[in-house]
Formats: structure tokens, C-alpha cells, sequence
């Protein structure tokens, strides 16, 4: 049976049991699923609301959903031209900023999705915006090889020029005194508040990427909700140069083997960076290497720090992932995954770690390897999962099932989030639903 129909078959079947107050209209006859002019929406991201009491999804034709944890869709609204690839809340909970990179804007929103600013002024497509610790700044980067920072109203304090080509991602550390950027021009260079060029750290004859994960370490009530995978944009055919063409020329981007991620400590005063030499290191900002961390088989794509900042956890295309010390090592390797894995991470409490991979499996971990749980439900390969700040539910997102699915710890599925969107869609019958699903047991 075709796969694209069995997916869609159980998506549909869910909505019809699972999501109450969905803003598109159903219309349910004795033999029918009536569903004119709708298709199911890509997830492109979700995360929790500090609070933990909200999910909100974002998605690829540039919509926004926000969602109570019983899966009543509270507020829908769309102001970006096409795919989301970032969102995040502040740290109050009261606002979200989203990035599109095809309309080369942010926004800034309410809850009741009213947007406050539109942050315009990159040449080029914007990959990523992000809240400092108080909220009241936002960085964002861009195709055009500059980072930006803005005010809450829209207003561009500054911008950092200097990299050579596409900046990837920029963050703050935890003080927000100091910013990190890095590029495809293969460098990562720090920069005081006042955007002052203060040194190039890093340079690599490979493209870096700098994550932007330590927000949920570093940002206090922000603990636990801010989602890091590598973005499956830096994986795609994309535009060549997106500042003055408005069409879409498809060019090969490099591949992920060749990225570096990069992170602060909690503290700001260490720098955490990953190669594809399949190691870690671990530096001062001064860029002087401190540790090195060796025992991956394959690239290693993202190491973080857990919420104190006295261990490190690393994520390789070996599909394991590994627990460090600061010296360099290895306390605990997860295994136990059957694919590629694509996120790792703390809970706030830094007693517990998420993993998500391509096997369509997430799994609950002790720190000392021992596996939990695994969240099995997904169709597909699973690319974040995360904690809310209680830690005592996990939120995971497939752009590839089209879904995000709230569970609690011993893996229970308790809400599946997913949307529709304007196009044609024939019917589906009650009876092809549910032949479709008991194909799939």
C-alpha cells in the first residue's frame, strides 16, 4: 500500500480521535472524512512555553499554532510568506519570535498571535533569531554574511559585518555581554555587545555552524524548552545567492560532514566546538584548546554542555552519543539506537537525556547509559525531542510524519499535534482510513 497514503491515512484518523478545536473544518457523514482543499502541514519545530502548559508548532507554509497540552489548538496565525525554520519563546513565556528564511524576516508575536515587530532589513534569507537571557534583545543572521541585533520593536541597533559568506547562527552567552557568530565562511569570531569585533576564535576548512542549545541551559525559566537539530536546511538545495533574486536557484550546500557546532558554557567563559575530524574541543576565549574529546567512529555533529557546566554530552553520526568530563573523558557512551541520531540533551535537572533519531524512536537515558524508556509512534525519522522545565514531559517533531506528540516519561503518547493547510485533497472514506491502519499492524 502506497506509504505516502498510510501516513496520511493515520494522521487523519488521529484528528478525528485526538485534536479538539482545530480552526479548519471537518465534516463527518455516515462513510466520509470530507476535506476539501487541505493538505497535511509540515512540522517544521515545536517547543514548550516555560511554563510547560503550552506547545507551540510551527510549520512549512509559514503558520503558527499554539496549543494547550490536551491538543486544543488555542491560537493559529501566519504572517511569514513560507517555511518557518526557527521558534522560540522569551523567557516570561509572553512572547515568540520566528524566523522565515524565504521572506528574509522575523517576527515578533503576542500570545494571541497579534504580530508586535517585523524585523526587516536583511539582503539575504534569514536562518536564525534569538532572544539575550532578559528578552529584551533579539539576534538574527542571514545569506547576506551579517549578523543583526534589534530591539523589541523592530529597530536595528547594529549590524556585525565582517564574515565572508552566509552567517550560519549567532547566540548570546549567558550574560549577554558577549556574541558569538559563525559562518560558512568556516569561522567563528566573538563580539562585545556594543558589536565590537574582538577576535576570530576558530577557522576550519570546513563550514561551522554555531547551535544555539545553551539558551535552555543558561536563560533560567527558559531551561528545558529551547529545541537544537541540525536544521534540515543546511541539508537541502538551496539558493546560491538569495540577496538579489527573488526565484529560487538550487545549488548543492555542503554536506552535513562538513559542519561545526559551537556553544558557551553557562558560565560565557568557555567555548565548546565540534569538527569533522569525529572529536570535540573545548577552549577559552582567548582560543586557546583546553581538552580534546576523541572516541567517536564518525562525525560528531553537536556537543553540549549539561546545566552545570561539569559535563559534556556529544552526538556523532556513529549513532551513539557520549558523556564526558572537561578533561576529555568518555564517562558513558548511549547506545541502543538502530540509525542516525539527531539531538541530544539534559533535562533541567541534569539527571536524564533525551535522544531522537532516524530509527523513528526517542529514548529516555540515565547518565550512567542505562535506557529508560524508548517513545515509540512516530512514522518517521524523528529530529528533536526535548523537555519541558518540570522534566517530567517530552515534546517530539518529525517534518517527516508531518507531527509533534507530547508524552509523559514511561513513553506514553498523550496529544498528537499536527495542522492543515489550503489544497486540494480528496476524500477519504471512514472504511479507507481504518483498512490503511490495520494494513500497518
Amino acid at each position: 500500500m502506497n506509504r505516502i497514503k498510510i501516513i496520511l491515512a493515520c494522521m487523519l484518523l488521529s484528528m478525528l480521535t485526538n485534536i479538539k478545536g482545530t480552526d479548519h473544518t471537518i465534516t463527518d457523514s455516515k462513510d466520509s472524512v470530507y476535506r476539501p482543499k487541505y493538505y497535511l502541514n509540515e512540522t517544521t519545530s515545536a517547543i514548550f512555553s516555560p511554563n510547560g502548559n503550552q506547545v507551540v508548532t510551527a510549520y512549512f507554509d509559514g503558520t503558527i499554532k499554539l496549543w494547550n497540552l490536551q491538543g486544543t489548538c488555542l491560537v493559529s496565525f501566519k504572517g511569514h510568506q513560507s517555511k518557518i525554520v526557527s521558534v522560540i519563546f522569551n523567557s516570561k513565556g509572553d512572547r515568540i519570535l520566528t524566523a522565515s528564511s524565504y521572506d528574509k524576516t522575523a517576527k515578533l508575536w503576542d500570545l494571541s498571535g497579534k504580530c508586535l515587530a517585523t524585523l526587516e532589513g536583511h539582503e539575504g534569507w534569514v536562518i536564525s533569531a534569538v532572544f539575550n537571557s532578559t528578552g529584551n534583545l533579539i539576534l538574527t543572521t542571514s545569506y547576506d554574511k551579517t549578523a543583526k541585533l534589534w530591539n523589541l520593536r523592530g529597530k536595528c541597533l547594529a549590524t556585525l559585518q565582517g564574515h565572508e559568506d552566509w552567517v550560519l547562527s549567532a547566540v548570546f552567552n549567558s550574560t549577554g555581554n558577549l556574541i558569538l557568530t559563525a559562518s560558512r565562511d568556516s569561522t567563528i569570531k566573538l563580539w562585545s555587545l556594543q558589536t565590537t569585533f574582538l577576535q576570530q576564535l576558530f577557522g576550519y576548512g570546513t563550514v561551522t555552524y554555531l547551535t544555539t542549545l545553551q539558551a535552555k541551559f543558561f536563560f533560567g525559566k527558559q531551561a528545558g524548552f529551547v529545541p537544537w537539530y541540525l536544521p534540515d536546511y543546511l541539508e537541502e538545495w538551496m539558493p546560491s545567492d538569495t540577496s538579489d533574486s527573488t526565484e529560487e536557484e538550487e545549488v548543492m550546500f555542503y554536506g552535513t560532514s562538513d559542519f561545526t557546532a559551537a556553544v558557551f558554557n553557562p558560565a560565557g567563559n568557555r567555548i565548546l566546538t565540534t569538527t569533522n575530524d569525529k572529536v570535540a574541543n573545548l577552549w577559552d576565549l582567548h582560543g586557546r584548546c583546553l581538552s580534546t574529546f576523541r572516541g567517536h567512529t564518525d562525525l560528531v555533529f553537536s556537543a553540549i554542555f549539561n546545566p552545570t557546566g561539569n559535563l559534556i554530552l556529544t552526538v556523532s553520526y556513529d549513532k551513539t552519543a557520549k558523556i564526558w568530563d572537561l578533561l576529555g573523558n568518555c564517562l558513558v557512551t548511549l547506545e541502543g539506537h538502530s540509525d542516525d541520531i539527531n539531538t541530544a540533551v539534559f533535562n533541567p535537572a541534569g539527571n536524564r537525556i533525551i535522544t531522537a533519531s532516524d530509527d523513528r524512536t526517542a529514548k529516555l537515558w540515565n547518565l550512567d547509559g542505562t535506557c529508560l524508556t524508548t517513545f515509540q509512534g512516530h512514522l518517521d525519522h524523528i529530529e528533536t525531542a526535548i523537555f519541558n522545565l518540570k522534566g517530567d514531559r517530552i515534546v517530539t517533531a518529525s517534518s517527516w510524519d508531518k507531527t509533534a506528540r507530547l508524552w509523559d516519561l514511561n513513553g506514553t503518547c498523550l496529544t498528537t499535534f499536527f495542522a492543515l493547510s489550503p489544497y486540494h485533497l480528496p476524500a477519504l472514506s471512514i472504511e479507507e482510513v481504518k483498512a490503511d491502519l490495520a494494513a500497518m499492524s
